[in-house]
């Protein structure tokens, strides 16, 4: 009776074991799958937050792309007004090639050869337009003479008189002063005109106080305009400058 009552009470507490067994399981079981849904849901948020990120700097680089382009117009309106006032301050100038005269010449003395160049040359009886400069362009040899008039009247009679020049035993040429930036454009023109060979005489260079800036009338009455883009032009002064 005794041996029996054992293995019933062993039965007994190999049930309430299995039990607790049961139980034990049960728990780490819900804390494990706690522990992981707590896991998953904080995955979760980082990958939302991450997907804001990548939203929000898909925006910046938008908005990144749009200020650059914002600068770039910015830019180029403000280096082309830059440019356009460049070319308005030098309208009362003009520069004269083929005077000679030595390095470091003085200013009275270009001055008095530059007066008898337009009374031999341009065929101006009385050469008495007032200049506000009158100098070499360079301390070389036979350098250039730039002319700044107080009159546009006087320096628009002796730009028309340069017709003359053709008739004339000096090598003597006279043109605007225009910036350095917008020499290829005239060379281009020039090249242009040369093409034209005995139509070349009835072409003209016209100058502009704003974009193109030069172009050449031809015998036609059509004007050409240089194959330069606007874009370049202001890339190039911005660098010179």
């Amino acid at each position: 009776m005794a041996e029996h009552d054992a293995k019933v009470g062993d039965n007994k507490v190999s049930k309430e074991l299995l039990q607790a067994i049961k139980a034990a399981v049960a728990e780490a079981v819900d804390q494990t799958m706690a522990k992981w849904t707590k896991q998953l849901k904080e995955i979760e948020e980082r990958l939302s937050a991450m997907s804001d990120l990548e939203s929000k700097v898909e925006v910046l680089e938008k908005e990144n792309s749009d200020l650059r382009n914002s600068l770039n117009r910015i830019s180029k309106a403000a280096a082309l007004k830059n440019l356009d006032t460049e070319v308005y301050s030098r309208k009362w100038n003009l520069i004269v090639y083929g005077i000679p005269g030595p390095s470091g010449e003085s200013e009275r003395v270009s001055e008095a050869k530059v007066r008898q160049m337009a009374k031999d040359d341009l065929l101006i009886p009385n050469p008495s337009a007032q200049f506000s400069a009158c100098h070499r362009l360079s301390q070389k040899d036979n350098a250039g003479i730039i002319v700044k008039f107080t009159n546009l009247n006087d320096k628009n009679e002796w730009l028309a008189k340069t017709k003359n020049l053709k008739n004339s035993s000096n090598s003597i040429s006279i043109s605007p002063d225009i910036p350095q930036v917008l020499n290829p454009l005239k060379k281009e023109l020039l090249i242009r005109r040369k093409s034209l060979k005995d139509q070349k005489s009835q072409a003209k260079i016209k100058y502009h106080k704003s974009w193109p800036y030069i172009s050449l009338i031809l015998p036609d009455g059509n004007h050409h305009r240089p194959n330069f883009s606007v874009d370049s032009i202001v890339q190039d002064f911005l660098t010179l400058n």
